[in-house]
């Protein structure tokens, strides 16, 4: 009798983790942007940072391009200015995670900027991505 195959999971590398949770950072903040522009007469600036920070999620997360990063960093930061306040975490987030990328940090630092986004992702989920505002 052969013996039953077993599973082995890996652990992600740091890299692959943070741009999950960079992804998720951006979506986040992105979400917030919508609820933003749903709630606030449609405004149609919020609806395209919304549009582009979703790209942005997207493009983080499942891409492995580093010539994502520094758009990321900008864009991510020149949203600041919009005054949605509750994505500012998060796109804070993403720009702390995208410097750290691009510049080539220890898996330690990685690791926590993974988790700092994640936990970005969680406390603005719990708000109902800006549902506290009305």
């Amino acid at each position: 009798m052969s013996a039953a195959p077993q599973l082995v999971t890996e652990r992600a590398t740091p890299v692959a983790e943070l741009r999950t949770s960079l992804g998720l950072a951006s979506l986040t903040a992105a979400l917030v942007h919508l609820m933003s522009a749903v709630h606030g007469g449609f405004a149609i600036a919020s609806l395209a940072s919304a549009a582009l920070l979703a790209g942005l999620a997207a493009l983080l997360a499942f891409r492995s391009s580093r010539a994502i990063l520094g758009p990321a960093i900008a864009f991510t930061l020149v949203l600041l200015l919009d005054g949605v306040w509750l994505a500012a975490p998060a796109q804070l987030a993403v720009a702390g995670g995208a410097v750290a990328l691009l510049w080539g940090a220890s898996d330690r630092t990685l690791a926590r900027w993974s988790r700092i986004a994640f936990a970005t992702f969680v406390l603005v989920a719990l708000t109902g991505f800006g549902h506290l505002t009305h």
